[in-house]
This record gives structure tokens, sequence and C-alpha cells, in this order.
């Protein structure tokens, strides 16, 4: 491939994969909290049920099981409108690992008018069999090559489709051979 070539199916790569990072960025992006925080954030009610009514109920129980807030906050760090506001409570706790090839995970705390306690129940939910991606990675590597000796590339993927379990999407990498490499690639994620 002359040099040429290389620049212009390195550019192609480059607006390609850029675009898609765009896309990815900004379409349905979740809150940065939700991936990862150090401090407990309040989460989004379930999307089918956001528009459910509330209403007030009695209990049976003159009093309800909390955790006690002072010995959670040792454990783990409270945020100030929890651990300063004497009105909120710690009843229940659960830690969620969701598998992103399976899908989200929804959690309610149901309260046990009758005893007095909390519980909190979660389900996975699985994704649609056919969907939309949005997950790119850029990188840079140093490794060496057979014919070329060491080489230093950048690369990059977006994924664009998904079906079922498997992923479509487009990976390329422009190298110091000099060469470059684009893909359609169709992959099976495990973990």
């Amino acid at each position: 491939m002359s040099k040429q070539g290389l620049a212009v199916t390195a550019s192609v790569f480059l607006v390609v994969a850029g675009i898609g990072f765009v896309f990815g960025y900004l379409a349905g992006r979740p809150k940065q909290a939700q991936k990862t925080s150090k401090e407990f954030v309040a989460s989004d009610p379930i999307k089918a049920v956001r528009s459910v009514p509330k209403k007030r109920i009695k209990i049976d129980v003159a009093d309800i099981e909390i955790l006690d807030k002072e010995e959670v906050e040792k454990r783990m760090p409270q945020p100030p409108e929890i651990r300063d506001d004497p009105n909120k409570q710690i009843a229940a706790t659960s830690e969620v690992s969701p598998d992103e090839e399976l899908g989200n995970v929804q959690a309610e705390a149901i309260l046990d008018s009758r005893r007095g306690d909390i519980r909190i129940y979660m389900r996975q939910v699985e994704k649609p069999f056919i969907g939309l991606e949005t997950q790119g990675a850029f990188g840079v590597g140093a490794g060496w090559s057979l014919k070329h000796g060491q080489i230093v590339k950048i690369d990059g993927r977006v994924s664009l489709i998904r079906i079922d379990r498997w992923h479509i999407g487009i990976e390329g990498e422009v190298n110091s051979e000099p060469d470059a490499r684009g893909f359609i690639k169709i992959e099976r994620r495990f973990h």
C-alpha cells in the first residue's frame, strides 16, 4: 500500500471512529455517579413505574427496623444529606453487580408493614434481542513484529450493533511498520 493509500485509510478510520465515539458519548450516557462513586447517590426509579402514583399507608407496627446509621457510617461513608439528616434512616442495603451482556439490574425496597422490616429485591432485566450500541475504545500500544521488529500502533474500535450476545462493529489501527488495517468485526464477549 502506498503512503497516500495508508494516509487515506487512516483518515477514514479515524473519522468513522471519532463519529462513533461522539455518538456514543452523547447518546444515552448513564450518570457518572451511577458508574462509579465514592459516595452513595440517589438512583433513578425504574422507567416502567415512574408514573405510578404514590400513596400513604398505615402500618401495623409502631416501629420499623433500621440499620444503626453511626455503625453504617463507620463502614460505608454516607453523603451529608443522609448522614446529617435525622429524618433519613438506612432501612436496607444491597450490592448489585450488573452484567453488561445481560442488561440492567432493577431493585426495589419492600416494606413488610406487619413486621416492620424492609428488604431489597432485585432482578436481572434482559436486553432486547437486537440493539444499537455506543461503546468504543482508543489505545496506543508497543510490541514486536516478526517482519519489522519493534512497532508502535494507535488503534480503536466502535461497537455499532448487538444481536443477542454478538457485537458487530468496526476496528482499525495505524502502526509504524508503516501499515494501516481496518476491520468489520463480529465478536462474542464473555467474562
